[in-house]
């Protein structure tokens, strides 16, 4: 409810090119990212241009408008489709044996073992694809859960580091006993990272006896 919310002020706010904007606010995928760089000066701006009582009379002409053209189009589901599928198009060769490679880092230094899932028949795997950026989910979310090595992260480490993350590994200086080792500075982190220094629990991970 709120993100449809946020898209309708945005489009409403517009003097020109609403639905152009609409486009290019959603170019990229990564939605929530971008929301979530939105400030709250942004939208102060916003309602003192616009004026609340204009607002809702837009909102209310162009409420169906926009939702229609925030659908998902059978194209557009497809592609988010192939974003989920080992390719040509989404990753090259040498990514490809980049991300081999840090599977042997885990296979030579633990008993963990990756075997390809060729015929696909693995109710749980790890799909190689290549978004912005290198990231993949903390843990085991069920499915095939995609791993992504971007535009400059075709290195083994950072493969190693991110199938460490999909294994369930989060970074030393989120462990819950952090601040009796090092003092964490927020504001010296640069903006759009502080949700990296989020400390978690004893009840979300371990640290199995091992100091900081």
């Amino acid at each position: 409810m709120r993100l449809a919310v946020l898209l309708l002020v945005l489009v409403v706010s517009a003097q020109a090119g609403l639905l152009d904007k609409v486009r290019d606010f959603f170019k990229g995928g990564n939605f929530a990212e971008k929301i979530k760089t939105a400030t709250l000066s942004k939208f102060k701006k916003l309602f003192e241009k616009t004026g609340i009582l204009s607002l809702g009379n837009k909102l209310a002409e162009m409420r169906s408008k926009v939702m229609k053209k925030l659908e998902l189009s059978k194209a557009k589901k497809a592609e988010i489709e192939r974003k989920l599928k080992v390719d040509d198009a989404q990753t090259n060769y040498y990514t490809r044996k980049v991300f081999e490679m840090g599977t042997k880092q885990w296979e030579e230094a633990t008993c963990i073992d990756f075997k390809e899932d060729k015929e696909k028949k693995a109710e749980n795997s790890i799909i190689l694809i290549k978004e912005d950026g290198c990231w993949s989910y903390v843990g085991r979310v069920g499915g095939e859960q995609p791993l992504s090595l971007g535009e400059g992260c075709e290195q083994v480490g950072i493969a190693t580091h991110e199938l460490g993350h999909a294994l369930g590994l989060f970074h030393t200086m989120s462990r819950y006993d952090r601040d009796d080792f090092i003092t964490v500075v927020l504001e010296n982190v640069v903006e759009g990272f502080v949700d990296q220094y989020i400390k978690e629990t004893p009840q979300t991970t371990t640290n199995y006896g091992f100091t900081y």
